[in-house]
């Protein structure tokens, strides 16, 4: 009994993990899975596994950029590089 809400827990949080997470979780599934006799539990991994690959095929790649930067901040840092470099150190106005 006491499994089967943390079971539910963990499924209901699924779509707040990250894709870390997702991977980490999955794997330690699989390692569980494994270690089981064929019995209830271990189709239950099954299906966790399955929900488990299903959520981290929908979960997008976390971007990383340099010194925590966000997407447009790391795309300005490269514009103006890329305008110096061009320009030769000539800002136009």
């Amino acid at each position: 009994m006491q499994s089967e809400v943390i079971m539910s827990k963990i499924l209901t949080r699924k779509s707040e993990m990250n894709r870390k997470t997702l991977q980490l979780l999955l794997f330690h599934y699989q390692d569980m899975h494994e270690v089981l006799k064929p019995c209830a539990e271990k189709s239950r991994f099954e299906k966790l596994i399955k929900q488990t690959t299903e959520q981290l095929n929908k979960t997008p790649f976390d971007r990383v950029y340099p010194n925590g930067a966000t997407a447009l901040e790391y795309a300005k840092q490269l514009a103006k590089k890329a305008n110096l470099k061009n320009n030769k150190g000539v800002i136009c106005k």
